[in-house]
């Protein structure tokens, strides 16, 4: 084992790396002040912490296993804390996992036994996503085709056997995707002197599900595991492709407007997979009113506005504010475009205006842009929108627009039930 006064020091570092904080707990220890700590059980026990707050504000990827026939811990109650810590964070490169048949040294018997194979399958795949993989030219598969209405040259290039597993269905997720967002934009993704761009490249491997952006590439680990129990790789997919206009093409400014680099293509992506027929009707609903549940139960909502939690140091720490707050202020928009407009505008056409106006390079979006194109498309001034629930801490009251019970009623294909101009503009934002 590490010595008490060497394991201290390293917890001191490594908490040092996420805020710095200090405990009476964290000074050297020695085997004297062990001793007589350990005598007094009520001592011993104000040496011990929830490590929930730590959990919660990690950003690197974290894999946590718990064995279903520990008797030195409450399995159940720390596998339920950790996953409750974690998510509140939203860490997305995060893997908890219990097994049944484990004791607390992961194996069915007692120490020096086999750990079960569980386990290490789990950490296998947890590494799988974070460990360098093969270089691009010893992929396993490249494959060529056209896409975008046959602007683009896209490649796929599967560097591990095992997401070959996944080559039909990425293929064609990929292509329905680009052709879907080139005629959104009317036009491919472009480089910084406003050119499309000719070749993109998808990079895929089995591992954590997680995805990345680039301007001409866009890197994806996938896997069968949905990331907060209902988002899957062809959702992240359709979001990385996005990306490659909405961040890649045109991007904001700084980092206040992230909540709308994030949460507009979580939106379009949300409601793309649904469009494209890859998620069923009903789960379009779904998938917002998690992202809309997520948003009002996230850290820091009401207490810091969505422009403020986009920063560098405090995104990771307000996944939900940044993104699924960005989900249901973009809901809220569309929602608007669509009534001051009869439907004859919709989000899409702010989309486009930034294609069309704004580069990733000296023309920068901002939030008066975001305004001038919502007044442009609806003729209507969104600023005190903007003053109340993007600048400032208000919590976007969504019921307001939309309802549970004409939510329900989509979701049973019962539309007839919700009043008319409401029906066409929900059926239009759930691509029903």
């Amino acid at each position: 084992g590490i010595p008490f006064a060497m394991h201290a020091e390293y917890l001191k570092d490594q908490l040092a790396g996420i805020g710095g904080l200090k405990h009476e707990w964290l000074e050297p220890w020695t085997r004297e002040r062990y001793r007589s700590l350990a005598a007094d059980a009520v001592g011993l026990d104000t040496y011990f912490y929830s490590p929930a707050a730590h959990l919660s504000r990690l950003k690197i990827p974290l894999l946590a296993v718990f064995g279903g026939k520990d008797t030195r811990i409450d399995p159940e109650a720390g596998f339920a804390a950790y996953r409750q810590a974690v998510e509140s964070g939203g860490n997305r490169r995060s893997q908890i996992w219990k097994f049944p048949e484990a004791g607390h040294v992961m194996s069915t018997g007692g120490i020096g036994e086999p750990a079960v194979p569980q386990y290490w399958a789990s950490v296998k795949e947890f590494l799988a996503g974070y460990v360098p993989q093969p270089a691009p030219g010893k992929a396993k598969l490249v494959r060529h085709l056209k896409a975008g209405g046959q602007q683009i040259d896209l490649q796929l290039r599967f560097l591990d056997e095992e997401s070959l597993s996944y080559e039909v269905n990425l293929t064609s997720v990929a292509r329905q995707a680009f052709d879907h967002f080139g005629k959104m934009f009317d036009g491919p993704p472009l480089d910084a002197e406003g050119k499309p761009r000719k070749l993109i490249t998808i990079d895929i491997r089995r591992g954590s599900l997680s995805g990345e952006s680039h301007p001409d590439r866009v890197e994806l680990t996938i896997g069968p595991e949905k990331v907060f129990g209902f988002l899957d790789w062809q959702n992240l997919l359709i979001h990385e492709i996005l990306h490659l206009w909405n961040a890649e093409t045109f991007r904001p400014a700084d980092y206040r407007e992230q909540w709308f680099n994030e949460g507009a293509t979580e939106y379009v992506a949300f409601r793309t997979a649904t469009k494209m027929g890859i998620h069923p009707p009903a789960q379009g609903p779904f998938n917002l009113v998690r992202a809309w549940g997520n948003y009002n139960s996230a850290r820091g909502i009401g207490e810091i506005s969505l422009r403020e939690a986009g920063h560098e140091d405090r995104k990771k720490g307000h996944y939900f504010l940044v993104y699924h707050g960005g989900v249901t202020a973009c809901t809220v928009l569309d929602y608007e475009i669509r009534r001051l407009t009869g439907n004859g505008k919709t989000f899409e056409d702010l989309l486009r205006y930034l294609y069309q106006n704004h580069n990733h390079t000296d023309r920068k979006y901002s939030a008066l842009d975001l305004l001038k194109g919502l007044k442009l498309i609806s003729g209507h001034d969104f600023s005190d929108f903007f003053r109340r629930h993007i600048h400032g801490k208000e919590i976007i009251p969504i019921g307001r627009y939309i309802t549970r019970m004409e939510i329900e009623a989509l979701r049973l294909g019962q539309d007839h039930k919700i009043p008319e101009p409401d029906r066409k503009i929900l059926k239009g934002i759930f691509q029903r």
